[in-house]
């Protein structure tokens, strides 16, 4: 496994964070100029994965009350992939959240689906039209650490 580095991402990553969403067409498509907004919100966190000397992962959570956290984006540079980046960062979020972590993912994104289902997540609903660009359902997906 390589050697990686999570630390807390800041506006200073913006580019990095969209370079690597261009890359991940699985992930939420959101504008590089949205990150800057959503970065400003007492609860966000952003975690940057660096491996090789640069940026190879991101994930963007809300923490909720409760305990509780919501993946807002998660994604890997193609380059890393498939050398267990977003498996450590997901630990890393099971680690300090002691209650549920809630997801959505693309109904299409069966790679996605099947990673979360293997790091111990379940499908728990659906939402229509979740996603934009292009429009698509999500499926809702709960980790329930608490059990």
């Amino acid at each position: 496994m390589p050697q990686i580095t999570i630390r807390v991402g800041d506006a200073k990553d913006v580019s990095q964070v969209a370079r690597i969403q261009r890359a991940s067409p699985g992930a939420a498509a959101w504008p590089e100029e949205n990150y800057g907004a959503l970065l400003n919100h007492e609860r966000r966190v952003l975690w940057i994965a660096e491996t090789e000397g640069r940026a190879a992962a991101f994930l963007l959570f809300d923490r909720l009350p409760g305990d509780e956290a919501e993946i807002l984006n998660l994604a890997v540079d193609p380059a890393f992939r498939r050398r267990g980046i977003a498996s450590r960062l997901l630990a890393r979020l099971r680690a300090e959240t002691a209650s549920k972590i809630y997801l959505e993912v693309r109904a299409s994104n069966t790679g996605a689906q099947a990673f979360y289902e293997q790091m111990g997540y379940r499908r728990e609903g659906e939402r229509k039209a979740y996603y934009h660009r292009p429009v698509e359902d999500a499926w809702l997906y709960v980790c329930d650490l608490s059990s």
